[in-house]
């Protein structure tokens, strides 16, 4: 029997089940906000007095954990951030709501070249990014995820699915804030062309490539590789869906494994071409964290 969510009972509060549960929650003290965190909060705050969310210019109200800590983020400077009470309450949902945070819809414009890679597994979508821009500068999710849990790449548990995403986003939210210079690549799957026009129209790159590698090849590689030898059938099916859900799009660039190298010199000429035409954000106090 389910209980009711407000006590039927005349006699007693009428006080909603979380907050009964809230309560009978350890101290704050007990839970890691005790004295030494009040000091560093007010360090953060006296350090961000504005809202650090893209495009908000409230006074920060909240010292939010960019990396959570039931997900190993620690109490220092680097992962913290001062927000207002609407953006703290964002970022919570995000954390919480498998689609807030793996398809995000807040995202801003970056401010630098940016090139988008898809791809299914196998498709040679990191490779390509490394040869444009360097592996330091690629946002690959299965990258982020195995750094987080210190394991080698493809060899990480879905748990830790959830903390890279959100660290993802983080991570294209501070490029909407401070110029750069340097290309970056983000690596998403994006089979359709819906997905792939709506990253297109938050983030707005310099190009969009998809790699359509065929599924025998891309199936050959997954098989072929050490790092995936446990996960052989899982990625496979994955490249099956992909092709399944796969659709063309205006001003995409095309790679194919005949044409990958013309492509990376192409495209290398794009990002390097980019001429910054949107200005740092106006009235905005915002924390200069290193991303990359």
């Amino acid at each position: 029997h389910r209980p009711p969510m407000f006590s039927l009972n005349p006699n007693k509060p009428n006080r909603s089940r979380w907050r009964r549960q809230k309560d009978r929650r350890k101290s704050a003290s007990a839970r890691g906000y005790g004295v030494a965190w009040q000091k560093l909060r007010a360090e953060i705050l006296e350090a961000e007095p504005y809202c650090q969310w893209p495009g908000c210019n409230e006074r920060a109200t909240v010292v939010d954990h960019i990396l959570a800590k039931r997900w190993g983020g620690k109490d220092v400077h680097s992962n913290l951030q001062g927000l207002c009470g609407r953006h703290h309450r964002l970022k919570t949902i995000e954390e919480t709501d498998w689609l807030a945070r793996s398809q995000p819809r807040d995202l801003m414009p970056v401010l630098g070249p940016l090139a988008i890679k898809c791809g299914s597994p196998g498709s040679g979508k990191t490779t390509f990014a490394e040869k444009l821009v360097g592996r330091e500068r690629c946002l690959d999710l299965d990258v982020i995820k195995a750094g987080l849990a210190d394991t080698p790449i493809h060899n990480t548990e879905n748990g830790w699915i959830a903390p890279a995403l959100v660290l993802r986003n983080h991570t294209l939210r501070e490029l909407s804030k401070q110029p750069f210079a340097d290309g970056v690549a983000l690596i998403l799957g994006g089979p359709t062309t819906t997905e792939r026009v709506r990253w297109a129209a938050m983030l707005r790159p310099c190009v969009v490539c998809v790699l359509e590698t065929p599924p025998d090849e891309a199936i050959r590689r997954v098989m072929s590789d050490p790092q995936r030898q446990h996960c052989v059938d899982e990625h496979v099916k994955l490249i099956r869906q992909w092709w399944s859900k796969h659709s063309h799009g205006d001003n995409e660039v095309i790679v194919t494994p005949a044409n990958a190298t013309a492509k990376v010199t192409e495209i290398k000429k794009s990002l390097g071409g980019y001429v910054l035409t949107t200005a740092p954000r106006e009235n905005r106090h915002f924390s200069k964290k290193t991303v990359f």
